[in-house]
């Protein structure tokens, strides 16, 4: 799943858009009331009792979700103390979280601001789909210094990597021959290099932005040459060359970070796929593979007529409105 990743930069961006759009659209709202409030913290109490039934055998996740626990027990403190009439409460909450919360606090916090909108927000599913046929052709009649100038932009994150170093270059993405599905291998320990597929495009691009700096460079070219005059000396290059194209007017297509890095978790790619699908209480069982949960709290089919589908994600409360833990 996380070549999938990779490999749809555009229907990425098209999911992480709506995000960031939803979020932007609630942060925006001018005010709210107490019962708006109330209801916050309903569901904060229902995400904290999700997160006390999340259990993992995973050290890496355990952190994780206990920093979550500690998160959603600070984050109902401060918002049980604003008042319903401060000016534009959920950007308040936000900024608050953003500064005082860990990562998973974060995550956690978007998801709750969302919940309680969705008349604002659901429009936007309708444009999470892509079109990745359109961004296929690659633009060859665009100027060589061009394109060299947007990739230092859009790649301006590749400065602080240095793929000169075996950590920064130390796995390879392949296809096994036995399922013909992506895996993961040491690019140092194993004969798999011969094999790689372009999952690198960090590495790329670096690799590409040298080889157009060479050519410009050269007394016998010009720096006006095109895309197409390059690319028909270095084909090699192909890939990362339509991979700009598509990815400079996609602010959110890109994965900037080195996927082929030491230190690279592939559950983090797995996770963020995942979580658009309705997945939950991650439990990694390696690096490179998790156990989830899907369909939580979803009613048996004569049950259907008689919930709410918009409040099944969490646990309900118990009956004082407290997650168990906190019964009197």
């Amino acid at each position: 799943m996380a070549p999938f990743l990779i490999n749809h930069p555009s229907l990425i961006h098209t999911w992480i858009n709506a995000r960031e759009t939803a979020l932007a659209r609630v942060r925006a709202l001018a005010a709210t009331d107490q019962a708006g409030l109330s209801r916050f913290v309903t569901m904060i109490a229902k995400a904290a009792k999700n997160a006390d039934e999340w259990t993992t055998d995973s050290p890496y996740q355990q952190g994780k979700t206990q920093s979550l626990r500690d998160d959603l027990v600070r984050l109902d403190a401060f918002v049980r103390g604003l008042a319903a009439d401060i000016d534009q409460p959920w950007d308040n909450i936000y900024r608050w979280g953003e500064a005082n919360l860990s990562l998973e606090g974060q995550e956690q916090l978007v998801s709750l601001l969302l919940e309680d909108h969705g008349a604002l927000i659901d429009d936007l599913a309708i444009g999470m789909a892509a079109d990745e046929a359109a961004h296929f052709r690659i633009d060859g009649s665009m100027p060589l210094s061009r394109l060299r100038q947007l990739m230092e932009t859009a790649y301006s994150w590749t400065n602080g990597i240095d793929y000169a170093q075996n950590d920064a270059l130390a796995r390879v993405w392949y296809v096994s021959e036995e399922k013909l599905e992506p895996r993961l291998g040491e690019r140092f320990e194993e004969p798999i290099e011969p094999y790689e597929q372009p999952l690198a495009p960090g590495r790329d691009a670096v690799r590409a932005m040298k080889a157009i700096d060479q050519w410009i460079e050269n007394p016998a070219r010009s720096g006006d040459d095109n895309v197409a005059m390059f690319l028909l000396k270095y084909p090699e290059h192909r890939h990362i060359v339509r991979r700009m194209q598509t990815v400079f007017t996609l602010p959110y297509a890109e994965i900037q970070d080195n996927t082929i890095s030491a230190e690279m978790q592939p559950i983090d790619l797995l996770r963020c796929k995942l979580s658009f699908f309705g997945a939950s209480k991650f439990d990694p069982r390696s690096d490179r593979w998790l156990r989830i949960t899907m369909y939580q709290g979803a009613p048996f089919p004569d049950e259907l007529a008689m919930l709410d589908p918009d409040i099944l994600f969490y646990p309900p409360l118990a009956s004082n409105g407290r997650p168990d833990h906190e019964r009197a």
